[in-house]
């Protein structure tokens, strides 16, 4: 899991060059992540992507992380970053 969290951070990195660390905890969630932008100013026809890992069991010994890779691009649609 590690290395392929790896590889998909390089390949975002290089597209994507805003890089925001994240820390996800609920519950018995737990997890870390980035969020990654084209640009610092944020635009109401938000567009980015999360890339995370997430253990929903933390007192499971037999640990199983989630992979997840989230995109969100909200250009020509109707909504706009206050709805998401």
């Amino acid at each position: 899991m590690v290395s392929n969290y790896n590889f998909l951070r390089n390949v975002i990195k290089s597209k994507w060059v805003q890089e925001k660390g994240i820390k996800l905890s609920h519950g018995n969630i737990v997890g870390f992540g980035y969020d990654y932008t084209k640009s610092k100013i944020p635009t109401q026809k938000i567009e980015k992507v999360t890339l995370q890992y997430v253990d929903a069991a933390t007192n499971d010994p037999k640990t199983n992380y989630l992979l997840e890779v989230l995109w969100v691009n909200l250009k020509n649609t109707r909504m706009e970053g206050s709805n998401y």
